[in-house]
This record gives structure tokens, C-alpha cells and sequence, in this order.
């Protein structure tokens, strides 16, 4: 990796942030509980569907990708690599925001997104991406910040600002 594509310092900061979060382990059970919570808020806010053709047909890819996981074994030395396969779930909020995002093996696809799609082969890109952010460790990470934080100021902000902050990531 090049130098100057970090010369703003985020290669000093991600690794300054990975000797920090080394020692905090996190169970699969908490990021699920920070799925089951950003799913709770959306449903607070917006119509989920969990039925109806374009929701079998986000379902469908879905299924399809997740079987591709489950036929290797751990390709990749990344410690979450197939730990979700049971757990994943997806639905379609009604919005005409464009995007997608996932917390804790749930995906989240967005009406808009859904439209903007020309056809199935962009969607699958679409989930895929999401599936690769739990593949990859990435709610994860949010979960040991989050555990950090409480580590080193102490208090419990909840599974509310973990999911605040799963939705809020860029």
C-alpha cells in the first residue's frame, strides 16, 4: 500500500486502532443483538417487507451468495469467515433513499436502492457487499469499540448507540 494514498494518517490510525482493539473479544451473540436492535428501529420508522416478489427475489440472491460462503472452508484467514451462515436474514424498507446496509447479519435493502437496480446481477452486488461486511469483521469492530469505550470511560451506552453507530457509518 502506497504511503501517500494515507497521508492523511489513516494508515497510522487504523493501525494505531487494531493494537487497541486486539485484546477485546466480541461473541456472535452481540452482534446479533445489535442486528435484532437496528432492525427494531427500523421497523419503528419504516414499512419492512418481508414478503412479496421483490422481497423473495432479494431472499433468493441472498440464499444463492450465502451458499457460495458455505462451501469453503475459511478461504481467508479472517476469524469470521462463515460464522453468520445461519443467522442471516433481509429485508426491504419502503424508502426511496438509495442504499443498503447491514448490523449483525441482517440486510437491510432500501425500495430505492431496489429501483435503481437495472437488473438482478447489480443487486447481487449490492447484497453481496453487505454480507462481506459481517464476512469481514466489520459490525464486529463496532461491537469491541463500543466495548472499549464502556473499558475506558466507563458506563454502558447500549445497543442503541452501537446501532446508531452501525447506521450512521460510512
Amino acid at each position: 500500500v502506497s504511503q501517500s494514498r494515507y497521508d492523511d494518517g489513516t494508515l497510522a490510525f487504523h493501525q494505531l486502532e487494531g493494537s487497541f482493539l486486539e485484546g477485546v473479544e466480541t461473541k456472535l451473540d452481540e452482534e446479533l443483538e445489535v442486528g435484532k436492535a437496528v432492525y427494531e428501529e427500523m421497523a419503528n420508522k419504516y414499512t419492512i417487507k418481508t414478503s412479496g416478489p421483490q422481497y423473495e427475489k432479494v431472499l433468493s440472491i441472498m440464499n444463492r451468495l450465502t451458499a457460495q460462503i458455505a462451501k469453503f472452508n475459511n478461504p481467508t484467514s479472517h476469524v469470521n469467515f462463515g460464522k453468520y451462515k445461519s443467522n442471516y436474514k433481509i429485508y426491504i424498507i419502503e424508502t426511496e433513499e438509495i442504499n443498503a446496509f447491514t448490523a449483525g447479519a441482517r440486510i437491510f435493502v432500501t425500495t430505492g436502492i431496489y429501483e435503481f437496480c437495472k437488473n438482478d446481477s447489480e443487486l447481487a452486488s449490492i447484497i453481496g457487499h453487505e454480507l462481506s461486511h459481517n464476512e469481514l469483521g466489520h459490525i464486529a469492530n463496532h461491537v469491541k469499540r463500543q466495548k472499549a469505550a464502556q473499558g475506558i470511560f466507563g458506563g454502558f451506552a447500549g445497543i442503541s448507540y452501537m446501532a446508531g453507530q452501525v447506521l450512521t457509518m460510512p
